[in-house]
């Protein structure tokens, strides 16, 4: 497929690998998103839940993306690994990917929604050092390795502790190949940067 392109130039590529450096120095963390629809961001699926919490126990620092932040802290678990981001803006949703290392995509109707199309919000996270970890569904995967592994992905079909013992694996994954990681970052956002002249 077409690679799907950045709208960035080399001096906010530099900025998206200077962004991940720091991330990548500090404890990480765990984004996750309580729904795609904008419509449903203040419920809670029972399996979303049930990985927050599985996540949790593992003392992993989550991150919670919605955009109903009020609401939704009376449907999350107690803990000091959860944080709750305010995503109501498109300023304060930059800021929050900014501070995020990984990010699961996880729905349960994801494979009906994305299965022949694209995601601008993966394109997003990538423009901000934010590691995506998305369903193996043909499209995404190109997003996340092609044409370098900037990201990981998941059998959609497996159950949520197989999901949950990938997610862990990434993250070691992640600690262990930093340096390629960072360098991977840097040749994909230049081959798919918009300044870069395709000849066909």
């Amino acid at each position: 497929t077409p690679l799907f392109p950045t709208n960035i130039n080399d001096y906010n590529i530099r900025k998206t690998i200077k962004i991940l450096k720091s991330k990548l120095k500090r404890k990480y963390s765990v984004g996750i998103s309580l729904s795609l629809n904008k419509k449903s961001h203040s419920k809670v699926s029972r399996d979303k839940l049930f990985l927050i919490s599985k996540l949790i126990e593992r003392k992993i620092s989550i991150k919670i993306f919605s955009r109903d932040s009020n609401s939704i802290i009376k449907s999350l678990p107690k803990s000091k690994y959860i944080e709750i981001k305010d995503t109501s803006s498109k300023e304060k949703y930059i800021k929050s990917i900014s501070e995020t290392t990984i990010f699961v995509i996880y729905e349960s109707k994801i494979e009906k929604t994305y299965k022949y199309r694209h995601s601008g919000s993966i394109m997003e996270l990538i423009n901000y050092g934010c590691i995506p970890i998305v369903p193996d569904l043909p499209l995404l995967h190109s997003q996340v390795k092609s044409p370098y592994e900037v990201g990981f992905v998941y059998d959609s079909n497996s159950n949520i502790e197989l999901i949950i013992n990938n997610i862990i694996e990434k993250i070691n994954t992640i600690e262990n190949n930093q340096k390629d990681l960072i360098n991977n970052f840097k040749e994909y956002l230049d081959q798919r940067s918009k300044q870069k002249i395709v000849k066909l």
